[in-house]
């Protein structure tokens, strides 16, 4: 009798074992099957799935798939509309052009990574405008000589990572109305306003940038909440500039060799500024007084004139 237990036990633990089996493999199977769904394109190369032109591997991808670019110059303006990887082999060699248009990368949707190029020639090297774009990453580029390198505009939960920005006349990266972004570990030379937020962009990381000879280092107007800490600020006209922006939080940076001042607020109180390090700069911190407040124009008119009407009264009732 007791080995009739033992054997009914054997075979249902025995039983289990091949269904436990079974149920990985057929979870297993349905992972492969998946991953294998995302695709690799290539643009600049030989063979299957290769393409002429950056756009053309784009339009021919689907959702999640990778755009592998080899090196070369892509005299392009390219259009991101799905959630796609763009690879480049080699950021100083996979150069992409723009010849003066509006922008080299246009980015129409969520989850799209960007790495790898030299990213030039247009107006604006990586545009991003719209709520239901965020969630993206631009991360190893080397993005020069537009008007603008970077700008996100109502936009929010993106990455801008380890990228080289350079000679921008006007901002190498500019916020507007975008908040919870992370700007880290980015060298920033040469551009006129390094780092730019304007209008309300708020809760936004700058962290551990490099930002050396710009006109203006971090720039901030009417933005709120935002975290820059622990960046490199040396030799730019201002280090970090304030105006209408409250509740940041400006803490262990370094801040040297600025030509104005380093740190500049105007009608920004309310912020943390501490643990900071300085060293020659032509004044460490400079705060500017409120504006006065104005009263309503005729203010001073309708008081003198209330004040001759009184003194009349008096003197003929008197």
């Amino acid at each position: 009798m007791a080995v009739k237990k033992n054997v009914f036990k054997f075979s249902r633990i025995f039983l289990l074992i091949i269904l436990l089996i079974f149920y990985s493999f057929y979870n297993f199977s349905n992972i492969t099957c998946k991953a294998s769904d995302a695709n690799n394109l290539f643009v600049g190369g030989t063979g299957e799935k290769n393409y002429p032109e950056i756009q053309d591997a784009i339009d021919n991808s689907t959702e999640n798939d990778t755009v592998i670019v080899f090196a070369g110059i892509y005299n392009e303006s390219i259009v991101v509309n799905k959630s796609i990887n763009i690879i480049g082999l080699d950021q100083n060699n996979v150069i992409i052009n723009a010849n003066d248009s509006l922008y080299v990368f246009l980015i129409r949707s969520s989850y799209v990574n960007i790495s790898g190029f030299t990213i030039q020639g247009g107006k604006i090297g990586i545009f991003v405008s719209g709520p239901e774009f965020s969630f993206n990453n631009f991360s190893g580029n080397n993005i020069s000589d537009n008007d603008e390198g970077i700008r996100l505009v109502n936009t929010s939960s993106n990455d801008i990572f380890n990228n080289i920005i350079q000679s921008h006349g006007d901002i190498g990266i500019v916020l507007y109305e975008s908040c919870n972004n992370n700007i880290s570990e980015n060298l920033l030379v040469n551009n006129g306003k390094s780092i730019y937020l304007n209008k309300w962009s708020n809760d936004n990381i700058i962290h551990k940038n490099n930002l050396t000879e710009n006109n203006l280092g971090i720039s901030l107007e009417f933005s709120f909440n935002n975290s820059i800490n622990e960046n490199y600020i040396g030799n730019n006209s201002c280090g970090i500039y304030l105006t209408n922006s409250k509740t940041n939080n400006v803490t262990d940076n370094y801040i040297e060799f600025n030509n104005e001042c380093g740190i500049f607020s105007s009608n920004s109180d309310d912020n943390l500024i501490s643990s900071n390090n300085f060293f020659k700069n032509k004044q460490d911190i400079k705060f500017e007084a409120k504006p006065p407040e104005i009263k309503a124009l005729g203010f001073e008119f309708l008081i003198f004139f209330v004040a001759i009407i009184f003194f009349i009264c008096i003197k003929r009732y008197v």
